[in-house]
């Protein structure tokens, strides 16, 4: 199997070399570790140059986002298909083998995705329904905590991904998920059930730490659904389990900005998309409704919800 690896990396230098190591250490080689470097601020780069393996190449831009950082180092590479991974992940020494093992099963695939585990060992997906190593990640995602894919645990066939439309340029959060949704429209997923990878959340300035920290936007998945279904560019088959997916994004939002007193920006929001929202017309009329309940102390209303069970905060948000 013929396969590349991307690490798209920014501000990570207590974290790169452990994930270029987690590559170099793969039981099947990959053909390239292609490093993009997205105007990192730290020695990062210094540590990738001194590892002075043959397989790695470093390429510099200026910064401009993780989604620019990966597309311009799929575009690099040399290999049909790309792995990719984060700089402040790793992978298991089996990761490139088991998925390698999937594609040569079914060449259809035009991604395949692994379980995978957090720092502490507790797997994030799980048991999970799979026809012949088949996943629908919108059906499968849709309702969960964590998606059934992962950035650090995903390779991709790259004329897909461009057809697809690739990682979108000036997101800031979601990036991903929005990638993966596209691509479940394009092809089928394959999916190996075993935790391959581990993603870190604890380390510094990692992205679900920051995207907790910044005021919450608009999920860019809400915005992609609404435009590839008035393009008609849905497969009729999953245009069902596509409105469910999106709109379970577009309540989250909506609660999110109710739990912080935000009640006509949340109004608004659903207006803007009613006919997605009229999907669930009960849930939109209580949204509505406590929308225009004043949250005079919107932490404390926030805390006291979570005594009870009634908030969860969107990990991805």
């Amino acid at each position: 199997m013929d396969i590349s690896v991307v690490i798209p990396l920014f501000d990570k230098v207590p974290y790169v070399a452990r994930a270029v190591r987690s590559v170099l250490c793969q039981t099947l080689a990959p053909r390239e570790i292609v490093i993009v470097d997205d105007g990192s601020t730290d020695d990062g780069p210094r540590i990738i140059e001194a590892m002075d393996d043959p397989l790695i190449r470093l390429i510099r831009q200026p910064n401009a986002g993780v989604s620019v950082a990966r597309n311009n180092g799929i575009a690099a590479c040399q290999t049909p298909w790309v792995a990719l991974l984060d700089a402040d992940d790793e992978w298991k020494e089996n990761f490139l083998a088991r998925v390698s093992e999937l594609i040569a099963r079914r060449p259809d695939v035009i991604c395949v995705g692994t379980d995978f585990t957090d720092a502490e060992g507790s797997v994030m997906v799980g048991p999970i329904a799979l026809e012949d190593h088949i996943i629908d990640f919108i059906a499968q995602s849709t309702g969960r905590g964590v998606p059934v894919l992962c950035s650090s645990a995903i390779a991709i066939r790259r004329d897909a991904l461009v057809a697809a439309g690739s990682f979108p340029v000036g997101c800031h959060s979601m990036e991903d998920i929005d990638t993966w949704m596209r691509l479940n429209w394009t092809g089928n997923i394959g999916f190996v059930p075993e935790p391959l990878a581990v993603y870190h959340t604890q380390v510094v300035d990692s992205a679900s730490k920051l995207n907790r920290r910044t005021r919450r936007r608009l999920p860019i998945v809400v915005e992609t659904y609404a435009a590839w279904e008035l393009a008609g560019r849905i497969p009729p088959h999953m245009r069902k389990s596509a409105a469910a997916f999106a709109r379970d994004w577009l309540f989250r939002f909506v609660r999110q900005l109710i739990f912080e007193g935000r009640g006509p920006e949340a109004r608004a929001t659903l207006d803007r998309f009613a006919n997605l929202a009229a999907g669930d017309a009960n849930t939109t009329r209580k949204l509505l409704a406590r929308s225009r309940v004043p949250q005079a102390i919107p932490m404390t209303s926030r805390f006291l919800k979570s005594l009870v069970g009634a908030y969860r905060k969107p990990e991805f948000l």
